[in-house]
């Protein structure tokens, strides 16, 4: 089953870790602070992330906590909601959090 990481945090570093070791079908959620790490001028996705064989998403909550907009995340990345969230914690297992 596929796996859905959880990124929490500003730290590049953590989401490029994650990143790498993220499964065909896997979902990465960024979470927190982590929302920045989604902006376009912020940071590139690596191109096996790029490709859509990783899900990528942003609590959307987050973003509006930080001024954030959907139109300045980079492609690929997705806006969800809470109820999306329930939804992919229910779908996805493992869940692994990254700090």
């Amino acid at each position: 089953m596929a796996m859905l990481h959880l990124v929490q945090g500003r730290d590049r570093q953590t989401l490029e870790h994650c990143l790498d070791r993220v499964g065909e079908g896997d979902a990465v959620l960024l979470l927190g602070d982590a929302a920045y790490l989604a902006v376009r001028s912020v940071f590139r996705l690596k191109p096996r992330a790029a490709s859509g064989r990783i899900r990528l998403y942003v609590l959307h909550s987050d973003l509006e906590a930080r001024g954030l907009q959907p139109g300045e995340l980079e492609p690929g990345v997705t806006p969800i909601d809470y109820d999306g969230f329930v939804t992919h914690s229910v779908e996805f297992h493992p869940i692994l959090s990254w700090f």
